[in-house]
This record gives structure tokens, C-alpha cells and sequence, in this order.
């Protein structure tokens, strides 16, 4: 639903902000496929890790947009907790905002690269012929 919301707006006004739309479009399908990925490796890792806590996908979409939200994942167990300064981090949110951030950059590359690449085949009106060619 909200990457749907994102892409629709994106192209409502994409003619002058597209590479806001790309911003866009690159964070939340980085943390989407994160989350997927995450849930997906808990699901098989599920049987043979005692301390895999399965979900739905939602959960795992939430572990990684909210730090209040419930501990899901295949390092679930507190005992997994990295401490920082007093303050736990659960393991498994790390790990998938981690791979949310990598999925973002290549994303975000691969769009920008396609703009770059869309601008550069636009003629500009100065470098259009001013006769025709017979």
C-alpha cells in the first residue's frame, strides 16, 4: 500500500521532480524487499534455529520501520541484542535496515543512471537542425 501510494504521487509529479520519485521509490522498495528477504530466511531457518520467532511479513516490515514494534527473526532471542552505549539493538533489525540501506544505493543508482541516461537522449532546441534534411 505504501509503495503503491509512493509510485502513484511519484507520477502525478514526476515531469519535474523525478529524481525525488527516485529517492523515493528506492527507500521504500529497499526496505520492502529487505523485509521480504528477512521473513523469507526466517521461514527456512525456522526448523533448525531455536531462536527463530516467524511472523507474518508485516511484522518484519514493522521490525524494520518501528523500534517499538515486536522482535521477530531468526536472532529473536535477547540474547542476540547488540549494546551500544546502554541501549539494546536487536539484531535482526540492524541486520535488515543494513540491507535495506544497500538495496537503497543500488536502487537509487540504477535510477539515477537511467535518468542520466533519459536526459541525454533529449535533443535540446539549440542543437536541432534548422532545416530539415532533403
Amino acid at each position: 500500500v505504501f509503495y503503491s501510494a509512493a509510485v502513484f504521487f511519484g507520477l502525478v509529479f514526476i515531469s519535474c521532480r523525478s529524481r525525488v520519485v527516485a529517492l523515493a521509490s528506492s527507500a521504500s522498495g529497499g526496505l520492502l524487499l529487505s523485509s521480504a528477504i528477512s521473513w523469507c530466511a526466517t521461514a527456512k531457518m525456522a526448523a533448525s534455529h531455536a531462536s527463530a520467532r516467524t511472523g507474518t511479513w508485516l511484522d518484519f516490515f514493522l521490525l524494520l520501520v518501528d523500534n517499538g514494534a515486536g522482535d521477530v527473526g531468526v536472532f529473536a532471542d535477547p540474547s542476540y541484542d547488540l549494546h551500544v552505549h546502554g541501549a539494546a539493538w536487536r539484531r535482526d533489525r540492524v541486520i535488515g535496515l543494513a540491507l535495506a540501506v544497500v538495496l537503497f544505493l543500488i536502487g537509487f543508482k540504477v535510477q539515477l543512471r537511467m535518468l542520466d541516461r533519459a536526459d541525454a537522449r533529449e535533443v535540446s532546441p539549440l542543437n536541432k537542425a534548422l532545416l530539415s534534411e532533403a
